[in-house]
């Protein structure tokens, strides 16, 4: 027991603390290619090996805090591209699926909305990206669709 304690803690030796300052420097550099597609205003965004977080935003160091819910949802959006390539690049060059469960249908306006969809039109040349929405404009944007309906209040039913 003592030993697994060890091995997993949060600790310096643990495997966690291994791993994260293995990956940290990666993701950092990967979450900072995407933050520019869905922000006008220049930002950088670092976590240290504890996972607390740096933001400079416009020149100025600020709070994930004092971001507008728009503002969030894009962090939180180039956050998930940056820890979808961070598995490909340490754990399997295979992974290609990305399954966004409407990560899209709230706090994000338009311009944010399209800078989304260009990044996922250019990822799904390599990967297979589920987007999972409400938004009625985002089928219109994408070629394949797999819609599902609530039928009588009962079966769900696919169409395509």
């Amino acid at each position: 027991y003592q030993v697994l304690s060890t091995i997993f803690s949060n600790k310096e030796s643990g495997f966690k603390k291994y791993f994260i300052n293995k990956m940290i420097d990666v993701f950092n550099e990967t979450l900072n290619f995407y933050l520019p597609f869905f922000f006008e205003k220049d930002i950088k965004v670092f976590l240290d090996k504890d996972l607390n977080e740096t933001i400079e935003f416009d020149k100025m160091k600020v709070t994930f805090n004092s971001f507008s819910s728009g503002q969030k949802t894009r962090v939180d959006i180039a956050t998930s591209f940056a820890l979808f390539n961070l598995v490909k690049v340490f754990f399997s060059n295979d992974t290609n699926l990305i399954v966004m469960d409407e990560l899209l249908d709230k706090h994000i306006d338009n311009d944010g909305f399209d800078a989304v969809v260009d990044v996922i039109n250019g990822m799904a040349k390599d990967n297979t990206i589920f987007i999972v929405s409400h938004r009625e404009e985002l089928k219109e944007r994408f070629t394949d669709k797999i819609e599902i309906v609530l039928e009588d209040n009962t079966f769900s039913k696919v169409i395509i």
